[in-house]
């Protein structure tokens, strides 16, 4: 199952390519999406690495 975050990256992904077909890679749309995705995998990312336990 997946978690919120997962969804809303899934969902963000599929936006910005969308807006960047659209308006194009440098509009502030694709921007605003574009950070958006960023934080929401870093997000995950955090909390990902907070789960799994340390290999060294």
């Amino acid at each position: 199952m997946r978690s919120k975050v997962e969804t809303d990256i899934e969902t963000t992904r599929k936006k910005l390519i969308a807006m960047a077909e659209k308006e194009g890679l440098s509009s502030p749309e694709t921007l605003k999406l574009s950070h958006r995705l960023d934080e929401l995998i870093n997000q995950f990312q955090t909390a990902e690495s907070k789960r799994l336990p340390n290999v060294d």
